[in-house]
């Protein structure tokens, strides 16, 4: 363990406390701006990251409009399919009925949406 901290020992015994202070406080500089530099970088990538998100929620909207009751449709759907997971092997699961559900949603035509 000498033999490895050795040359830094011999070092900070040459040189002065103030010299001292100023190389230990630039070594703890350096490794703060490495910490927030990659602090930093991962907070700009959630951030992209909700914004494309939130673009993508906004796409969303006119989908919405075109057929309210899509999502209503969807969670049918997604209750079928996990009923469906649960019963495998059993009768059930997703049948005509859910299409016709599905199939009922009056959705307007993309020219009619203002």
């Amino acid at each position: 363990m000498q033999a490895l901290f050795s040359p830094a020992v011999a070092l900070m015994n040459r040189i002065r406390y103030n010299t001292k202070f100023l190389l230990i406080g630039g070594a703890v500089t350096l490794v703060i701006l490495v910490l927030l530099s990659s602090v930093y970088s991962s907070l700009n990538r959630d951030i992209e990251s909700a914004r494309n998100e939130q673009a993508g929620l906004q796409m969303l909207k006119p989908i919405n409009q075109v057929c309210p009751r899509n999502a209503a449709a969807s969670r049918l759907v997604s209750r079928r399919v996990e009923r469906k997971r649960g019963n495998e092997g059993q009768a059930g699961g997703q049948g005509k009925g859910s299409q016709r559900r599905i199939g009922r949603c009056r959705c307007r035509p993309l020219d009619q949406i203002a």
